[in-house]
Parts: C-alpha cells; structure tokens; sequence
C-alpha cells in the first residue's frame, strides 16, 4: 500500500489512503518517541484497519444485530463481529479514501458512500467524509467534514479508534459513571459508580483490561486549564488528545491488557445508540439533506 509522508522538521506522519485514509504513525523527531501505535507491515494494517494510528469510524462502534430503525425505517447493516453478532465500526474503516491534496506537512482526503456501496440497502443514506491532517509545531491538526450528500435526513455518528503505545500512566476526561456493557459488548442500559479504577485519576493501562465505556466531560489538568480529552505520559514526555466537544462518550480497549497498547476512542454516540429507548440522550444528531458537520481533535506533545 502506498504511503504519504508528511514533515515539519518537528514531526513525522504516516498517511495511507487506500486503507482507511489512516494516520498510521505519528513521531517526534528529535526524541524518536512514537505518538501512535504502528503496524509493522502493510499486511497488518490490511488485517487489523482499526488497530493502528487514527481510523475513521463511520458510524462508530457496535449496532446489535446490525439493525436499527431510523426516519420511519428499519434497515439492517452486515454481520461483522460474528462472536457477539455485531455490525462493527462502521462503512469507512480500511476502504479506500480519495487523495484531495498532499503537501509536505498536510494532507486532504475524502470517502463517499453512495447508492452504489454494497452496504447502501443496509445504511441508505449517501454521504462524504473530507478530513484534513496536518503537522503542527506542537503535533497534529485533524478535521473531518461530514457531509449528507443524499434528499433524506441521515443519522449523524462519529469516532475514532485512536490507537497510542501504552503509556506509563494516563486519565481522560471521563464522567462520574461507566455505562455497564454485557457479553457482546453493547449496553445493558445501567450506569454505575466506578468500580476497578476511575479514569479521570492517573492510571497505569499495562497489564490491565482498561476497558470502558462513559459519557465524557472535561477534565481540569494540573495547570488549570481544562481539557476535553485525555492525557498520556510517556518517558519522552506527555501527550494530550484534545477531542471536539461533539464528541460525547469514549470507549476504550486494550486487549484485556494483553497487548502493548491502548485504543482511545472518542464517539459521538453511545454504543448501539440508534437501538436505545432514547436515541438524542444516546447522542444521536440527525443531519439534514445538504448538511455538513465539522469535528476536529488535536494531538499535542511536550517533550521532556
């Protein structure tokens, strides 16, 4: 798979947009600290499109039984988390994105779902994705463009699989509750206080299933300044993942701690939202024929 560079003399990205129009690694330069979890090879990333960088997910996370009822209609999404039978991260994830424009340190790429997709008589609802990345002196700009390129209203939701090597310890700006989630991985509809460990205090995710599921807030960092987002300490220094405020719940993964990583993953909806008593409280936007909705995050590093 091809690959665009991107550099600043600060920064180093990876961008492949025939597989996902992925942000697949992320470096500081002078540290070599890698900011994104990478794939090794090209075949990984094709095997495992959400597990590396930044993938796009469109809508994101789990629909149970890949069915959901919207604008009057039911319609039915393809199985594919088969163990939990699911349909899984959306339309967008690992599909070959258009390069818009390739700069030395920027880049522009774009996904269209159309009448023609496979998958349209389960998501009828044609749609563009335009995201634009670009290096920073301080890290990364990230700005995807939703727009509702059919005549019907469609429903709006969004995420990312942010994919970072596993920190020495992290917090993010969670809420004062985690949603319960069952055996295949979709709300059970209760929401407890924190149980194992509470994300908005440092935690270290090694070794550890750190996994969860909540609403988001802000989170007031030991500067004062507030952060909606979260914040991962390396040796080399602190990343921040500042999230667009659209995006109202994470989820977060890391293999039950069996793996050298943690995936978090800002969402604009609940997991299985468009299948909850309340969908608006469950997050989801309905965008109109024509409309656009911009979401931008930012990743930020400060060198020790």
């Amino acid at each position: 798979m091809a690959e665009l560079i991107l550099e600043n003399g600060v920064f180093r990205a990876r961008v492949v947009p025939e597989c996902g129009g992925n942000v697949v690694s992320l470096c500081h330069l002078a540290s070599g600290a890698p900011l994104l979890k990478s794939p090794r090879a090209p075949e990984e990333l094709k095997r495992f499109p959400a597990r590396f960088g930044m993938p796009v997910l469109f809508p994101p996370n789990r629909i149970a039984d890949g069915s959901f009822a919207f604008g009057g209609g039911r319609y039915r999404l393809p199985i594919n988390e088969a163990a939990t039978h699911n349909h899984l991260h959306g339309l967008a994830l690992g599909k070959p994105w258009e390069l818009l424009l390739a700069d030395r340190d920027a880049a522009e790429l774009r996904f269209s779902f159309t009448p023609a997709a496979p998958e349209f008589g389960g998501f009828p609802f044609a749609f563009t994705l335009e995201r634009r990345v670009e290096l920073t002196r301080t890290g990364l700009l990230d700005r995807m463009t939703v727009t509702n390129a059919g005549e019907r209203e469609m429903p709006l939701g969004l995420g990312y699989h942010t994919t970072f090597p596993a920190p020495v310890k992290m917090r993010l700006s969670a809420g004062s509750r985690e949603i319960v989630i069952g055996d295949r991985f979709l709300p059970t509809g209760e929401s407890v206080p924190w149980r194992e460990f509470d994300p908005r205090r440092w935690f270290d995710p090694k070794g550890r299933d750190s996994g969860f599921h909540t609403r988001s807030e802000t989170l007031t960092r030991e500067d004062g300044s507030l952060l909606h987002g979260a914040e991962l300490l390396y040796d080399a220094g602190l990343l921040l993942y500042a999230t667009d405020g659209k995006f109202s719940f994470w989820y977060t993964w890391n293999k039950r701690g069996e793996g050298d990583f943690i995936s978090v993953e800002p969402i604009s909806w609940m997991a299985d939202a468009l299948n909850r008593e309340d969908p608006v409280s469950a997050g989801v936007r309905v965008l109109a024929p024509g409309g656009e909705a911009v979401f931008c995050n930012e990743l930020v590093f400060f060198a020790r």
